[in-house]
């Protein structure tokens, strides 16, 4: 980019020359002045951004500035000279040669001295403490990285975490993003840690499919006992018939609550899919340091495994009572035998 504009502006300036007449000469001593600021404030940048403080950088640009263009221009210099509006400069730039060898003397003859008073006046400041310092941060990192890995083994990522553990896990995730949020190896290590909890194969899932499979093949055997007691209805006695509509009753509270079983695992479905779904955006934002948005998606995702925790107790109540129905006509069967 800097190489293609000085270019044009080379090729821009040959040919205003070679058409107009126009070139930097045109501007007298206001381009030579801009000149001379601008290579001195280049130099000045270069060596401040060594490490040189801006008093010693300051006079070792005016001294390279004042020989580089003399060499150049002695003429320019010979009218300074002359000029007695201008021989002040003289003194400024020999104030600058003796700060210049100073600082260059203590850059070369003092590096011990500067070493052990933790202060340098070089381009290199604090040469020989900064393999200390380097290994005192890799300490540092390595010692909150430990403090923040202790701080999430409370957190287990074993896919068996029931709901109310989870909601547990998401409360302390929250008070790790609070703490640990601004820290790069926080925001990765509990990125991580909800990777780890997604709940993509747990084992209460695991446990509602089967109770699902288990509720689909109770209730298509039900469905039939049902029609068949239907059909038989009216071809029985009426002596029997009290025990059959006995039998339709149970046989319908039963499908009621198979019923609304399935009805759950829907629901359920829906809060586990909207769980995992808050908890790749809290991944997004906390990789992407919005640690507020962070935070709002960790209390969606509670919000949603609270609601999923009810839903659970709702299947669980419900599943008790199917087994009680299952445990009464499975005695009855017993008894009839």
């Amino acid at each position: 980019m800097v190489v293609a504009i000085g270019l044009v502006l080379a090729i821009g300036l040959v040919i205003s020359e070679s058409y107009i007449g126009f070139n930097l000469r045109s501007f007298g001593p206001l381009a030579a002045t801009i000149f001379i600021f601008l290579v001195g404030f280049v130099i000045f940048l270069g060596i401040k951004s060594a490490g040189m403080e801006v008093v010693g950088a300051a006079s070792i640009t005016l001294v390279i500035t004042y020989f580089s263009i003399r060499s150049i221009s002695p003429s320019f210099f010979d009218y300074m000279i002359t000029n007695e509006y201008l021989s002040w400069l003289h003194s400024i730039i020999l104030i600058a040669v003796l700060i210049s060898a100073y600082k260059i003397f203590r850059l070369f003859f003092a590096k011990k001295e500067v070493a052990d008073q933790n202060n340098s006046d070089g381009f290199f400041k604090n040469i020989s403490s900064k393999p200390k310092d380097f290994f005192n941060q890799i300490q540092e990192e390595k010692n909150e990285k430990d403090f923040i890995k202790k701080k999430l083994e409370k957190i287990t990522n074993e896919s068996g975490k029931d709901s109310k553990q989870i909601i547990k896990d998401l409360l302390e995730l929250k008070k790790l993003i609070h703490e640990f949020g601004n820290s790069e190896k926080g925001k990765e290590l509990i990125a991580r840690k909800v990777e780890s909890i997604i709940p993509k194969e747990r084992q209460v899932h695991l446990k509602i499919q089967s109770i699902v499979e288990m509720v689909k093949r109770i209730s298509n055997f039900d469905i039939q006992n049902f029609k068949n007691l239907q059909n038989n209805y009216e071809s029985l006695p009426e002596s029997e018939r009290k025990s059959v509509v006995k039998q339709l009753k149970v046989e319908w509270k039963k499908l009621d609550v198979e019923k609304q079983l399935l009805k759950l695992d829907v629901v359920i479905k829906k809060y586990d899919k909207s769980f995992r779904y808050h908890l790749e955006l809290l991944i997004v934002s906390l990789r992407s340091n919005k640690i507020k948005s962070s935070i709002e998606q960790v209390d969606e995702a509670i919000k949603t495994e609270k609601s999923l925790f009810v839903t659970l107790q709702q299947m669980e109540k419900l599943e008790h009572k199917l087994e009680g129905f299952l445990s009464k006509e499975t005695n009855s069967i017993l008894k009839n035998e």
